[in-house]
């Protein structure tokens, strides 16, 4: 199993998980008044689901700040250690070196891998969200399985509708696969 099925394996329940969300979003527009079909509903529904995303990654996000400005703070500290062991070359001081720069770390509480932890969580979900856009040209021409809530009406709909006259297809990068109506949109996938 190579990395990309390994990724897609990992994926799929997340994009289902959005697409069910997205859904939700559109027909919670539509009970309030908004046209179904194609129509902004998608647009704005879109919108929500982003919104409400970044709300939830939010948390994570002020994590990956204040471990980012932890080791800012540091710097001036670990750069003094480095270049008290600049001009040892053997392993003993090299691993000197380290053992210091990992104590300033600790003391301060900053972990480097702090400020990379939050992204490998945050990456899944953004990427799910962008495959699910992304599939919706094959679910719509019934070259993929519906996902989740979305049927290929429904990924139909969703490519047809526009928002401020811009279709919401175009907008999140499904022209170049158009004209490729054999092909899905990505073609490891």
């Amino acid at each position: 199993m190579n990395f990309i099925n390994i990724l897609n394996h990992i994926l799929r329940p997340l994009e289902w998980v959005v697409a069910q969300l997205l859904t939700l979003f559109h027909h919670a527009l539509v009970t309030f008044g908004m046209t179904a079909g194609p129509s902004p509903a998608w647009g704005i529904a879109i919108m929500c689901l982003v919104l409400v995303i970044r709300i939830c990654l939010l948390p994570l996000f002020l994590s990956q700040m204040r471990a980012m400005q932890r080791i800012q703070v540091l710097q001036p500290q670990i750069q003094r250690i480095q270049h008290k062991y600049a001009a040892r070359k053997d392993p003993r001081s090299k691993e000197a070196m380290q053992r210091e720069i990992m104590a300033l770390q600790q003391r301060y509480n900053a972990n480097p891998l702090g400020s990379c932890l939050p992204s490998l969580i945050q990456a899944p979900i953004l990427c799910s969200l962008f495959y699910t856009l992304q599939s919706l040209p094959a679910i719509a021409d019934g070259n993929a399985e519906p996902l989740g809530g979305i049927d290929h009406t429904m990924a139909g709909d969703i490519e047809s509708s526009s928002i401020f006259g811009v279709r919401i297809a175009d907008s999140f990068g499904t022209v170049a696969c158009r004209s490729h109506a054999s092909s899905s949109a990505w073609p490891w996938r």
